[in-house]
């Protein structure tokens, strides 16, 4: 049986090397849960906590309540990986995934850790240069980032208003990236507008350093949430990184 395809630049698994992967996760974090009710651990913070987030929320936000957990549970060892997409990760690599944005149902448990509004802003630069838009449908005729992220196509804003109700707009794809941050540098130097998290943006909307645009009509939410399996969720390690994480984010550090 071959559980792996090599070539000359990258190792891959195949078919029967995946499910043997995932397989073997699975048994180990079982064994893991026996050890632990055996032990009586599940009240114990110990053990190994896996931990998938997002590459700028993660080193932003993530990080540093885990080193926290550490400081107060030397007993815990972790591991933190960044990804641009977490979401498309397999489910037994991680117990606990960090997600900002839009989630199609997952079968995970969810937990609502914050608000996170996304806003269209741009910088002073630009809006002296190109002026305001006055409405979505005027975005057509400016310079608009476009993130291509999880896959979808980014080309089209969605912007909802309370009483003129939902609008979407075809952005031209004139300054294109997969990297958020990217969008934001591009935003900051007055090259385009930015429809960013508010996460990542409040400072610069507080300094004035970007401006935000339209501000009766509002994005869709892409809200801070954690998603896990109903047995990494029960797990003390688990409970306890929630808990941080929600202690950090309340209240919501980022509101401008």
């Amino acid at each position: 049986m071959q559980l792996v395809d090599r070539s000359t630049r990258h190792l891959q698994l195949t078919t029967e090397g995946d499910l043997l992967a995932s397989q073997g996760a699975l048994i180990q974090a079982s064994l893991e849960e026996v050890s632990d009710a055996l032990s009586g651990r599940r009240d114990q913070v110990s053990g190994h906590l896996r931990v998938a987030a997002p590459f700028g929320f993660g080193r932003r936000y993530v990080a540093p309540v885990m080193a926290s957990l550490r400081k107060s549970h030397p007993s815990l060892t972790m591991t933190l990986s960044l990804f641009d997409d977490p979401v498309s990760m397999r489910s037994q690599a991680w117990d606990v995934l960090i997600h900002v944005g839009e989630l199609y149902d997952s079968g995970l448990t969810r937990k609502r850790l914050a608000p996170n509004r996304r806003i269209v802003c741009a910088a002073p630069a630009y809006i002296e240069r190109y002026g305001t838009p006055q409405s979505p449908a005027a975005l057509s005729q400016h310079v608009c980032a476009v993130i291509q992220e999880n896959g979808r196509d980014a080309s089209r804003w969605e912007l909802t208003h309370p009483r003129d109700g939902r609008v979407a707009v075809t952005l031209s794809r004139t300054l294109e990236s997969n990297d958020g941050e990217v969008a934001k540098y591009w935003g900051l130097e007055g090259a385009c507008i930015i429809l960013r998290s508010e996460w990542n943006v409040a400072e610069e909307l507080r300094e004035g350093k970007l401006v935000e645009l339209l501000p009766e009509w509002r994005a869709p939410d892409a809200d801070v949430v954690a998603l896990m399996s109903n047995r990494t969720g029960r797990v003390a390690r688990t409970v306890c990184f929630l808990q941080t994480m929600e202690t950090a984010l309340s209240p919501v550090p980022w509101h401008f």
